[in-house]
């Protein structure tokens, strides 16, 4: 299978693992502006794919997600505060 031209297969997996990093920062801060839930999309019907996309997916920290959400929007930053709290609470960890 012919995966793109000129593109080997670790660029194409890092190109999947960025993707999967993107959408979950994404949803993240849609999640805490709109107050909806975080939903793990189908990614790709190529397994592989799909590994380096769900990796990338998982891969942002708590503070990660915390400072892109919240940086330059002091509204989307109470509300993130808000959504990092139902998580932590959901997880059953209080700091």
């Amino acid at each position: 299978m012919i995966i793109a031209p000129g593109v080997n297969g670790s660029k194409f997996n890092k190109m999947w693992y960025d993707m999967g990093r993107e959408a979950r920062l994404n949803a993240e801060r849609t999640a805490a502006l709109t107050n909806a839930a975080v939903i793990l999309p189908e990614s790709s019907n190529n397994a592989t794919a799909a590994s380096y996309w769900r990796k990338g997916w998982n891969s942002p920290t708590l503070s990660e997600i915390k400072h892109y959400i919240t940086q330059g929007h002091p509204v989307a930053k109470r509300l993130a505060n808000q959504h990092l709290q139902h998580i932590r609470t959901q997880l059953g960890v209080n700091h």
